[in-house]
C-alpha cells in the first residue's frame, strides 16, 4: 500500500489537545492513496464477503419523514453492485470489514496513528469499521450512534453535518439512553436544528469524529462515495452505555426511578455494578439480555445495475 506520506493520519498540532469525548474533530488522512479502494478492489470485497452482512438500503422522505427500503443483492457479483450503486439512490455498509486481514491492518494503523496525535484512547478494546459504499446523491437521514464515531472520507464529495453533542435540544435524555442501547437511532428533527450545525464539505483526505450519541446527518454532493465508517470503546463510553442498561432495566423490571445518564462518580458505579451482577446472575440461570435487542430488517427490493433506480421490487414483499 502506498501512500503520499508515511504517516497516514494528521491531526493539526492545535487541535491535539482536544476532549474527543466533548468535541467535534476535524483532520486529514491518506487512505485515497490505498489500492484497496479502487473499484476493483471493491467489486472483489463484495464478493468475499458474507452476504448477510451486506447492508443495503435506498432513500426517500425528508429529516422530517424519513424513509428507508431494505434492499438484497441477490446473487449479483461485486461488479454489478457497484453498477447499481452508481445510477440509482443507494447505500451500501460492508458491515465489519476489519474481518478482512488487509482492512483490520490499516484500520489499527489508522487508530495507532490517532491516539498518538489526539485525547482518544481505546486501548485494546474492540476498533470496529464499516466500509460504506454509496450513489452520488444517497443521504442518510438525521440520526444517532450508541459509539465513538470517526468518518474517514475516500472518494466522492458529501455533506457532514453535525449537531451540538450532549445537547437536549438535538436529542432527548430518553431518546439518548435508548440510543446508548442501540434500540433507536433517530430523534424528532426540526428545521430550526440547522442554525446550530456544523457543516463539513468532505473530500478525499477529509476525516470527523464526534462524540457518543452526537446527531449528525449526510448529503453526497459528487461521484461515487467511499467511506469508513469507524467505532470504538473508551471507558467513557463503556461507562454510559452501562447506566443507561442499568437505568433501563430497573426502571422497567423493578420500577424504579432512574435516568440520569452521568457515567461517573459514585452512584453511576453503584448502578453500573448492580446492573453487571444482574447480568452474571442471569448467565448463571440461562437469562437473556437484560434489555430488549432489535430484530433483523426484511429486504423488499433488490439491486439490479440495469434498472434506472438500481434496484427492482421484490415480489410478494
Amino acid at each position: 500500500m502506498s501512500t503520499v506520506n508515511h504517516r497516514l493520519v494528521h491531526v493539526p498540532p492545535e487541535k491535539r489537545a482536544l476532549d474527543v469525548e466533548q468535541n467535534v474533530l476535524a483532520f486529514r488522512h491518506e487512505l485515497q492513496s490505498s489500492a484497496l479502494f479502487s473499484d476493483a478492489a471493491l467489486a472483489k470485497l463484495i464478493d468475499e464477503h458474507p452476504h448477510e452482512d451486506l447492508h443495503v438500503h435506498t432513500m426517500s422522505g425528508t429529516n422530517e419523514s424519513p424513509n428507508y427500503l431494505d434492499a438484497d443483492v441477490g446473487s449479483l457479483g461485486g461488479a454489478d453492485v457497484l453498477a447499481a450503486i452508481k445510477r440509482g439512490r443507494i447505500w451500501l455498509s460492508v458491515v465489519h470489514v476489519e474481518e478482512h486481514a488487509a482492512y483490520r491492518e490499516l484500520l489499527d494503523r489508522l487508530y495507532e496513528e490517532l491516539e498518538a496525535q489526539s485525547s482518544i484512547r481505546t486501548g485494546k478494546r474492540p476498533r470496529l469499521a464499516n466500509l460504506l459504499i454509496s450513489s452520488p446523491t444517497a443521504e442518510v437521514f438525521y440520526h444517532a450512534d450508541a459509539q465513538p464515531n470517526v468518518l474517514w472520507h475516500i472518494r466522492g464529495r458529501k455533506q457532514l453535518i453535525v449537531y451540538p453533542p450532549w445537547d437536549a435540544r438535538f436529542m432527548s435524555a430518553e431518546n439518548r439512553e435508548l440510543c446508548l442501547l442501540g434500540m433507536l437511532m433517530d430523534d424528532v428533527y426540526r428545521p430550526e436544528n440547522e442554525r446550530y450545525a456544523t457543516t463539513f464539505d468532505m473530500g478525499p483526505g477529509d476525516v470527523v469524529t464526534w462524540p457518543q450519541s452526537t446527531p449528525h446527518r449526510v448529503v453526497n454532493v459528487e461521484g461515487l462515495n467511499v467511506s469508513i465508517s469507524s467505532e470504538h470503546h473508551t471507558a467513557a463510553s463503556k461507562r454510559r452505555q452501562r447506566v443507561a442498561a442499568a437505568n433501563w432495566f430497573f426502571r422497567n423490571r423493578f420500577g424504579l426511578p432512574m435516568r440520569t445518564l452521568q457515567g461517573d462518580g459514585a452512584v453511576a458505579a453503584l448502578k453500573r455494578g448492580a446492573y453487571l451482577a444482574c447480568k452474571a446472575v442471569g448467565r448463571v440461570f440461562g437469562g437473556g439480555s437484560l434489555v430488549p435487542t432489535d430484530e433483523d430488517p426484511t429486504a423488499t427490493i433488490r439491486l439490479d445495475p440495469h434498472d434506472p433506480r438500481g434496484y427492482v421490487e421484490i415480489a410478494g414483499r
